[in-house]
């Protein structure tokens, strides 16, 4: 009895070893097992904004010169002496019986041109600065038939003029007038001398043989030859 006893005892004490081992054994087991920790790698999103590098497009205006070109007109200065006697403005200019429409049509033809014309001095005057020869070429004229601004360095040569001298001058004539007569500018005096009283008695003969032939009128022909001849 004791044996049987004693044989169950050793039995429960061998079930309850096992037990134990293997409940340690379970323990150790489950405690071997390593618990990794889970780590969440949490890969941090950057985010990386595209950085846009802008050029900025200078557009550089290159100024537009505009060159405006100058023209230069060059006016050639005529010289050449269109008429070298005052009758080339017609024999009758110095007529009473000539119109001053015809007068004014033949000066139109030498506007502007240079003569150089032999004429008796009628005055050298000086007036705001400018010395002015006034010429008779109508032999019965009491005034210049024209007037002639001359250039400074004439001043010499018109300080030796005297009234009644003949005179050779060079001008462009530039105006004229049934009052004033005819202007001119630019003189030159190309010579003078004295004037004898037969060339001037045969200029006003000459006159008044034109002023005949204009009218026909024997009376007046006859008073201007002795206006001619004793004035």
């Amino acid at each position: 009895m004791k044996s049987i006893i004693l044989t169950i005892g050793v039995i429960l004490l061998c079930s309850g070893c096992l037990c134990c081992g293997s409940t340690e054994s379970s323990y150790q087991a489950q405690s071997s097992q390593t618990v990794k920790p889970v780590t969440t790698s949490v890969k941090a999103e950057t985010t990386v904004k595209a950085t846009t590098t802008v050029k900025a497009t200078t557009t550089t205006k290159k100024p537009t010169t505009t060159t405006k070109k100058h023209t230069t007109t060059t006016t050639l200065v005529d010289n050449t002496v269109a008429s070298t006697s005052f009758d080339d403005l017609g024999d009758d200019w110095c007529l009473d019986s000539t119109t001053d429409l015809k007068r004014k049509t033949s000066f139109k033809k030498l506007e502007n041109k240079y003569v150089e014309w032999t004429g008796e001095v009628d005055s050298v005057t000086e007036s705001w600065g400018d010395v002015v020869l006034g010429v008779r070429h109508c032999p019965d004229s009491f005034l210049a038939d024209i007037r002639v601004e001359l250039k400074e360095s004439e001043m010499d040569e018109a300080v030796e003029l005297n009234e009644g001298m003949m005179v050779t001058y060079r001008a462009k004539l530039t105006s004229w007038g049934s009052f004033l007569g005819l202007s001119a500018e630019e003189g030159e005096i190309i010579s003078s001398r004295k004037q004898s009283a037969s060339e001037r008695i045969n200029r006003a003969i000459e006159n008044c043989q034109r002023e005949y032939e204009a009218t026909g009128d024997a009376n007046e022909y006859q008073l201007c030859l002795m206006m001619a001849e004793y004035g």
